[in-house]
């Protein structure tokens, strides 16, 4: 299966309200969302899984093994689906909420699935100090920051690179730099 490239843009939460918007006239970027929080069911987009995994609650029964157990869920489906060429996990900046060890066996499942399928796997970070990006295991990284926009072009099925990430900085702020 075949998708023509698209694009997506990681912006802060506005005020008491997360998940995505429908871009309007304003958005230059040609997105065809926003995603903005982590607070949303999950949704597949153009051969990509897209799985909210919030943070609020830092009990193991309450937040973490929820957490885990939907991402196994997820990547089972993912696995099962022939037009879902990507899975890509979102995930509130929250270091307090998620331990080292739940972050090391989100990655391994991730790395596990990616390795297992053929299909690529990312987790993209929401509202973080600043814009990072990375790859471990086979698994991309992006930390989209709390102040701009970050647009991804994305193309689940192509052969290379599947994920271009631009982060796109508050006009006077300096990229990489604390809010």
């Amino acid at each position: 299966m075949r998708a023509r490239p698209w694009r997506f843009t990681v912006e802060p939460a506005a005020e008491g309200r997360g998940g995505t918007d429908r871009p309007g006239a304003k958005d230059g970027a040609g997105a065809d969302f926003a995603l903005n929080g982590a607070d949303r069911p999950p949704f597949v987009h153009r051969g990509v899984r897209f799985l909210p995994l919030a943070a609020a609650r830092r009990t193991l029964d309450g937040g973490g093994l929820a957490r885990i157990g939907a991402l196994r869920a997820a990547l089972a489906a993912a696995a099962r689906e022939a037009g879902t060429g990507a899975v890509a996990v979102v995930q509130p900046y929250a270091p307090q909420a998620v331990d080292r060890k739940e972050a090391a066996l989100r990655l391994h499942l991730l790395a596990e699935f990616r390795r297992a399928t053929g299909k690529r796997a990312a987790v993209i970070t929401v509202g973080a100090p600043r814009f990072a990006a990375g790859r471990s295991e086979g698994v991309l990284a992006v930390e989209a920051p709390r102040g701009g926009r970050t647009l991804i072009g994305a193309d689940a099925h192509a052969t290379g690179d599947w994920l271009s990430v631009r982060p796109d900085v508050v006009p006077g702020t300096v990229l990489g730099a604390s809010r």
